[in-house]
């Protein structure tokens, strides 16, 4: 069983899919210039870097996994419940508070720039009168509901959000109802669950219990004596679902997809060495703040750049934009952390569960 509650290649694995979002992002809003989302969807290599929908499904499942390792690590008891419900909450909106009051400030400025290059800001920010859209109720609203994917007056694209403070609350639940159940009731009462969630409520809850359930199967797993030739065995799946059956209907593909490639890393120490490098690593300490603020630069930097750059070669503009957005994102990614995350977030976190 893992015994750690942090595990380097569940942080790298994170990271990757919070550049996926990135690129995801990027190339919805860069049609115009040289390489357009069209020609990357057509290359199997560059498609699936660009799948923002598969990093998601990927995002929630680690979450999913994470959140189900670290309660297990601890005995089941009020606290438990209660610090996992408050802390949940506080961890997602805390950090979220000052990256929405600095978009906030941005839109009072006018540094979302309209000029078709940003497609979710334009539909978001400038179809009414932008200071009579911002009031300030609006921002503390969307500061409050923001763990919950809301962010209505702002509109920092949170919605994934929603997913993963429910689904912890869903994998609390199940913790707590089958926490004196053998393993195999478990795992027939989570995928009873995980069925009824996915149909009833949202195919995005789908891959948070999946994590919890694949943490229950973590320790018969490592017991394989094959582990290199499932590992290969599981990736092959995961390109099969993904590349040769897309008739499968949403979200079966991306479901399999992802939990085919998280059994490949888990089967595979080689994988998890990789993942775990110093590189994969930091992205995975970055990848919350990466989530948050590649969309207000996207919009602000990355179009003031496409405007006003002197370059009359599309290509050379193209790669210089990416270059740039790339790096800034990662630099205020990186100070956001330290500062926000890091810092102030824990302190305010500790200070309000100190209360409770």
């Amino acid at each position: 069983m893992i015994k750690d509650s942090r595990i380097d290649y569940i942080d790298g694995m994170k990271g990757l899919a919070a550049l996926i979002v990135f690129f995801c992002h990027y190339s919805e809003n860069t049609g115009h210039l040289y390489w357009s989302r069209d020609v990357l969807l057509n290359n199997p290599v560059t498609k699936i870097l660009i799948d923002g929908c598969l990093a998601v499904f990927m995002f929630i499942l680690l979450s999913g996994f994470s959140n189900a390792l670290s309660m297990n690590r601890k005995p089941l008891d009020i606290s438990l419940v209660r610090n996992t419900i408050v802390k949940r909450y506080l961890r997602l909106a805390v950090p979220i508070a000052p990256i929405l009051i600095v978009v906030f400030l941005m839109r009072c400025f006018n540094v979302m720039y309209n000029d078709g290059f940003s497609e979710w800001y334009s539909h978001s920010y400038y179809n009414e009168s932008t200071m009579n859209h911002l009031l300030p109720f609006r921002l503390i609203k969307a500061i409050l509901a923001s763990p919950f994917g809301d962010t209505t007056g702002v509109d920092l694209p949170t919605w994934m959000l929603r997913y993963i403070l429910i689904g912890s609350y869903f994998v609390l639940m199940i913790h707590v109802v089958t926490y004196e159940m053998r393993t195999i009731n478990k795992i027939i009462f989570s995928c009873f669950f995980m069925f009824i969630c996915g149909y009833m409520l949202n195919p995005y809850y789908i891959p948070m219990i999946a994590g919890f359930i694949l943490l229950l199967l973590h320790p018969s797993l490592q017991h394989s004596k094959y582990k290199i030739l499932v590992s290969i065995g599981c990736l092959f799946g995961a390109l099969a679902f993904y590349y040769i059956i897309p008739q499968i209907k949403f979200p079966m593909r991306e479901v399999m997809t992802v939990i085919l490639l998280f059994l490949c890393v888990l089967f595979n120490p080689f994988l998890q060495k990789i993942l775990s490098a110093g590189f994969f690593k930091y992205l995975g300490r970055i990848s919350f703040m990466i989530y948050l603020v590649h969309m207000p630069i996207i919009a602000s930097l990355s179009c003031y750049l496409c405007m006003h750059l002197p370059i009359d070669n599309i290509k050379l503009l193209s790669l210089t934009i990416f270059i740039l957005t790339t790096i800034v994102v990662i630099l205020v990614a990186h100070c956001s952390t330290i500062w926000i995350e890091e810092r102030m977030s824990k302190k305010v976190i500790n200070k309000l569960l100190s209360k409770i």
